[in-house]
């Protein structure tokens, strides 16, 4: 119960800061991309970028079109996307329950 209360409040402020969920959505991408090129193993700053960027397509618009060499990143990716519209609908919902009355 504690840390179901510890994890809203660091996401979306029980409903009451929509914009602490930016900050969060950044920490989940920043998570992946890192995810993603620990598994690649490239590491030169140019493979880092095009993770960073590729991580950001498949938070926000769940792009199906990235394909990863190894497989079983297509499954990461895919968890990614899902995790992204679910968020991206809690900060909308939180976002609308403050509008100015």
């Amino acid at each position: 119960s504690r840390f179901i209360n510890l994890l809203e409040d660091f996401y979306y402020g029980y409903g009451v800061y929509p914009f602490k969920a930016i900050k969060a959505n950044f920490l989940i991408i920043i998570i992946f991309a890192l995810v993603y090129w620990l598994f690649i193993g490239t590491f030169n700053l140019n493979s880092i970028a095009d993770i960073f960027y590729n991580s950001t397509i498949i938070f926000t618009a769940n792009s199906k079109s990235i394909q990863w060499d190894p497989w079983y990143l297509n499954w990461l990716g895919l968890f990614e996307g899902l995790l992204g519209w679910l968020l991206m609908a809690l900060f909308l919902v939180t976002l609308g329950r403050n509008r100015p009355r």
